[in-house]
């Protein structure tokens, strides 16, 4: 039985914990951390802001490690850091500095390594025909997270006493699981188990591991290389494309809760809004999983990329309970579907070999553009008395990066070499 699928199910489990319990679970913990410590408004982001920018940064190094030492390792390692870190936010914080310090550097550098570059080249590794599907299923692990993590953790936090060091008491406690978890079930690659990309003997002459009549026209079979593609015009339009949602993606999470209270909505709003924001980014994997193994997943990339940005239209007046659901709605499907697209996009496009490597070059660039959202909204917070400019502007950015995601046309290799020639057999157990 094709080891793959079990697999996947793991790759979900570790993913859910490295991104819902810092990033929905933070959020949530913030707006109570804020309060406690009587942070300033222009400091109460900067956290999440680092983190994000710790987070980009540290990706390109994720993909050297997982090259270096494999996933497993990496996985395992980037748990635990986690678990350290939250130990630490349960336990010292007492600070906006060492809320940066821990939350944004620790934090950050662990999710970074036990999050979506580990796990997204591990499903490169073992899927090719199936890509999009599960890269869809795994994507789906940080909103289905999101929507239980959010209230749970507000739960935990109601419980203690509105005590916001108990829920990182907990994410400490998950991130060790999620570490065992790891070194008991991650498998590198099909070869070792004896099996194939998709479960399937792959014909001669394929170099993407799978049957090539059955390979979709976007799916490619030249072997690319880190260079190759830093050298194409597709792959920085497309990381500029998405600076829009990543940008408002850090910003909604930054001080999303904060602009709605300023909205007049109640100090417990966060976990509602991010427990609908969680379960929304399931309808976009929907959308991923359901066409993108037969159409080009750039296209539902950039349809879930205006959506988002119709989102922080409606959200930067959002005064009423309908506006707010439905502007969350659509920013959870139009980041979720966005996100996974975006991987799905750069492994068909350059093939599984090269995608660590440059999935963390595209984290960190975008990752570290979203990052300077929070700041920037601080100042424009300081002298208008509200974040509305800033989402406004940023939605302005979503589309026309959705216009440009859509014209982007694939790219090609120009003048492989015979040496270049070699497939891809190591990552998908085509030996």
């Amino acid at each position: 039985m094709f080891y793959g699928w079990k697999l996947l199910f793991v790759f979900w489990l570790v993913l859910l914990v490295a991104a819902a319990f810092p990033l929905y679970g933070g959020g949530v913990m913030n707006g109570y951390m804020s309060a406690d410590l009587q942070l300033e408004r222009s400091v109460a982001g900067l956290p999440m802001s680092v983190y994000q920018f710790v987070f980009g940064l540290g990706a390109p190094v994720v993909g050297l490690i997982v090259d270096r030492f494999g996933i497993r390792r990496t996985l395992i390692g980037g748990a635990l850091l986690m678990a350290v870190a939250a130990s630490l936010m349960a336990s010292v914080v007492t600070g906006g500095l060492s809320a940066v310090l821990v939350f944004g550097v620790l934090l950050g550098m662990g999710g970074a390594a036990a999050g979506g570059i580990t796990t997204q080249a591990g499903v490169a590794r073992w899927f090719t025909r199936r890509r999009a599907l599960a890269m869809a299923i795994l994507m789906s692990a940080p909103g289905f997270g999101g929507f239980l993590v959010a209230p749970l953790i507000n739960q935990v936090i109601a419980a203690a006493g509105s005590n916001w060091r108990a829920g990182w008491v907990l994410t400490a406690a998950v991130a060790t699981v999620a570490a065992a978890i790891a070194f008991f079930f991650v498998r590198e690659q099909p070869s070792d188990l004896g099996q194939f990309a998709d479960g399937l003997e792959p014909q001669s002459g394929s170099a993407s591991g799978a049957p090539a009549k059955s390979l979709r026209s976007f799916i490619t079979t030249e072997p690319w290389t880190r260079s190759d593609v830093l050298k194409t015009r597709a792959f920085w339009c497309l990381l500029v494309a998405a600076f829009g949602a990543n940008m408002g993606y850090t910003l909604y999470f930054a001080v999303g809760v904060l602009h709605l209270q300023d909205l007049g909505h109640p100090r417990d709003i966060g976990a509602w809004a991010f427990s609908i924001f969680g379960i929304s980014t399931l309808l976009g994997k929907l959308a991923l999983g359901s066409l993108g193994d037969r159409y080009d997943p750039r296209y539902v990339w950039a349809a879930t990329t205006a959506a988002f940005g119709v989102g922080l239209t409606i959200m930067s007046a959002a005064d009423q309970r309908a506006e707010l659901f439905t502007c969350i709605v659509l920013l959870g499907f139009g980041f979720g579907g966005g996100l996974a697209s975006m991987f799905a996009v750069l492994s068909n496009y350059y093939g599984s070999k090269v995608f660590p490597s440059i999935a963390g070059l595209a984290v960190a660039i975008t990752t570290c553009a979203g990052a300077i959202a929070p700041p920037v909204a601080g100042v424009l917070y300081s002298d208008s008395g509200s974040y509305r400019t800033a989402f406004i502007s940023i939605a302005v950015w979503c589309f026309a990066g959705a216009v440009l995601i859509a014209f982007t046309s694939r790219p090609r290799r120009a003048q492989p070499t015979p040496a270049d020639m070699k497939p891809e057999s190591s990552l998908t157990g085509a030996q």
